[in-house]
């Protein structure tokens, strides 16, 4: 139920308050799928996100993290869920947030999305592989009128296993 949580969580992060002592907010960076965004990867201590990054630019008492256009949730102290919405956050072969042509710039990356719509109505590309064990989720949300323009990247950890069909596109319980 993590990915339903998903939109909740980005709304949250509009309710984030500043922190003392704040790094500059990351201007952008590499979106790996299956692994991380700007240096942070799924799985990583919170202590280690500071080192990477500096002190968040806003922290909420859900465990959120926000630095400028980048956002990073923790459960139990350890990243499980990272999202961009900047358009100079890119993954490696060029598709890039606000930028057309993303879901075929993916596929010749590797990753196979699956083009789905949430509760919301709001469409979005999905792809899930096992990493070390864990299903990763990777996510591009895409505007209504233009499903290959990216709004905004989401990689996840989604536990043991990747989630079905349903449990993409079904409101929470």
């Amino acid at each position: 139920m993590r990915l339903l949580l998903a939109t909740g969580l980005a709304l949250a992060a509009c309710a984030l308050v500043p922190s003392a002592g704040s790094a500059e907010p990351v201007p952008g960076g590499v979106v790996d799928p299956f692994r991380g965004i700007a240096g942070v990867q799924i799985g990583m201590r919170e202590a280690v996100v500071r080192r990477v990054l500096g002190e968040p630019d806003f922290r909420n008492a859900q465990a959120v993290y926000g630095y400028g256009d980048l956002t990073i949730d923790f459960e139990q102290g350890r990243v499980w869920q990272i999202y961009s919405t900047g358009v100079r956050f890119c993954t490696p072969g060029g598709a890039c947030v606000g930028q057309r042509g993303a879901r075929a710039k993916l596929k010749r990356e590797g990753v196979p999305t699956a083009l789905f719509v949430d509760f919301t109505g709001g469409p979005f590309l999905h792809a899930c592989r096992k990493v070390k064990g864990r299903a990763i989720s990777f996510d591009a949300s895409v505007e209504f009128q233009r499903r290959d323009r990216i709004n905004q990247f989401f990689v996840r950890d989604s536990g043991t296993r990747c989630p079905t069909r349903e449990e993409l596109t079904e409101p929470p319980s």
